[in-house]
Parts: structure tokens; sequence; C-alpha cells
């Protein structure tokens, strides 16, 4: 291997061409350390050496930028491009951290939707999670369990309100106040006021509770 270019992009960091095609992004110190020059091969040892201090690097901050947030694969991926790592550094680094559990898209996908679906219209959602490299099967399949599991929610807080109906000993044939009084009751329980006159209505069309 040999080093076919160096480019001082600023103070702290410079731009090593190997081979005329594969470049990273090291400091100035790192080049003086690895005696890295223009037009010389690099030997087999310092280029072991080099790759391996930049996998643990990799690794560091990939750990930093975790801690702080999620990632998708493409979204931690493109910060470690950013930061100058060859590519065949990150592929690895993000393989473990897959094999390892701290990078999902799946999870990924699930966070961001339940993060936004209320404050951006779905399509937008759809678009902001491709953007960042999910693909359309796990974002269907993403979406397919948040419906069954909004859908399990509401069944389970229908129950619910349905038997706090029946505690209080609800009828549509009671005066409207009492009425009144005893959805009001539940309301401040927490339920929502859709959720409990949902329940009304399925309990005038004599639904049962399970």
């Amino acid at each position: 291997m040999t080093v076919t270019a160096l480019q001082r992009l600023s103070k702290t960091k410079t731009r090593v061409t190997i081979d005329e095609t594969d470049t990273l992004v090291l400091s100035p110190s790192d080049v003086a350390r690895y005696d890295l020059q223009e037009g010389e091969e690099i030997p087999e040892d310092t280029w072991n050496e080099l790759w391996k201090e930049l996998r643990s690097r990799a690794l560091r901050k990939s750990g930093m930028l975790l801690q702080d947030m999620d990632y998708s694969v493409k979204g931690l991926s493109d910060k470690l491009k950013k930061a100058g790592f060859p590519q065949q550094i990150i592929d690895g680094v993000v393989e473990d951290l897959i094999d390892a559990g701290y990078l999902d898209d799946r999870r990924f996908a699930a966070a961001y939707l339940r993060s936004h679906i209320e404050s951006r219209s779905l399509l937008r959602v759809k678009m902001d999670l491709r953007a960042k490299g999910i693909s359309d099967e796990i974002l269907e399949e993403t979406l397919n369990s948040l419906e069954e599991e909004e859908e399990n929610a509401a069944s389970k807080e229908e129950k619910q309100i349905l038997r706090l109906l029946e505690k209080k000993h609800y009828d549509p044939d009671l005066p409207y106040e009492e009425r009144q009084k005893i959805l009001a009751s539940i309301s401040r329980k927490g339920y929502m006021p859709d959720a409990v006159y949902g329940a009304v209505e399925r309990l005038k069309n004599g639904a049962k509770e399970d």
C-alpha cells in the first residue's frame, strides 16, 4: 500500500489517499506518528497498527453518538463517514453494533413513528424514515405492529371503562344529570371523553364485557 496523496483539510485533519482510491482522515500528529509520506509505501505492521487504531476510534465515536440518541444503520454510517473513517472500517463496526443490539432499524423506526406520528403526516414520517435508510419492508412491519398495539390498547381501555360503568351502576335510562356525573368521574381517572362515550355507545348497543 502506497500513500499517493496527503491533503491538509484543516489544522486538525489531513486526508490520506491510499493507492489513489481509498481515503481516510487523520490528524497531522497521526501522519507523523505513522510516518506517512506521499509516494512512500506503508509497511504491513504499520498499516495493521493504524487499522486497529482506526477501528478502535470508530467504536468509541459510535459509543459517544449512541449515548446521546438512537441512530438508524444509515444514520450512524453517515456520521462515521463524515468523520473520515474508511468504509471498510465503518461496515465492520456497524455489523458488530448490530450483532450486539446497539443498532436496530426496527427499533429506531418504531421509536421515530411514536415520536412524530402525532405532529407530522404519515406520508412525511414515511419519507423521513426512508431518507434515514429504513427499508419499505421494515417500515410496513413497524406500521402494522403499531396499529395492532393501538387496537389492543383501545380494546383494553374500553373494557376498563365498561367495568367502571358497571361498578357505578350506569344506566342509559338514568336522569341526564346522574349520567353526566358518572361519566365525568370516569373521565377524571384519565380516560379521554371520546373513549368514555365510545364505551357508552357500546353499552347502549348491548355490548357485554368479555
